[in-house]
Parts: C-alpha cells; structure tokens; sequence
C-alpha cells in the first residue's frame, strides 16, 4: 500500500536501502485501490517535497542522480497480483512527478 521515493543526489546508480538515500519519500495508497489520490493522507505534501527535491537538484540529477521509485502492495491475493500492483502504483508517482515537476 505504500510507495517509497528513494533520492541520491549525491551519486548515480541504484540506492539500494533508505539509510543510503539523501532522502525518502512515502507516497500511500488505499487498500486494493492502484489510483494515486493527491489529498489521501500526506500523499499533497510528500510530492510537493519531492518536486521541490529534484528542483533543488537538477544538476545533480542530469548528471546522473537517481530517484529510485519502489512500490509495495500485500492486500492482494497472490505475490504475481502484489507485484503487479507495486508496479503500477510506482509508475502512478513517477507519472504524477513528470506531470507536476
């Protein structure tokens, strides 16, 4: 239900755990629900942040920087269905991020 924003501005390549990330970023979704709500919970001020993040870091991350976007879902039946819903939910804040950023 939840997806994290995981930053390295600092460096390229993949961040591999949060206490390694320049900072996190935890966007929440509802239940069995893959639709990315904006006002559910703190999900308005968790982008606002993370929009203000990369600008802050621009150069950085033309340089090659990483936000590592990582989804995570158990309320479904099966680990094929949770992947997938991880997997979706990750590209809804990664859309909402180009959309906004």
């Amino acid at each position: 239900m939840v997806v994290t924003a995981l930053c390295a501005f600092g460096q390229s390549g993949e961040v591999a755990r949060e206490q390694d990330a320049d900072a996190v970023f935890r966007f929440k979704f509802i239940g069995t629900n893959d639709m990315f709500l904006g006002d559910y919970r703190d999900n308005a001020l968790q982008l606002k942040e993370l929009i203000n993040a990369v600008k802050q870091n621009k150069n950085a991350i033309k340089q090659g920087a990483r936000i590592n976007l990582r989804g995570y879902s158990s309320a479904l039946s099966s680990l094929e269905e949770n992947r997938r819903s991880a997997r979706i939910r990750s590209n809804r804040v990664k859309s909402a991020l180009i959309v906004h950023a």
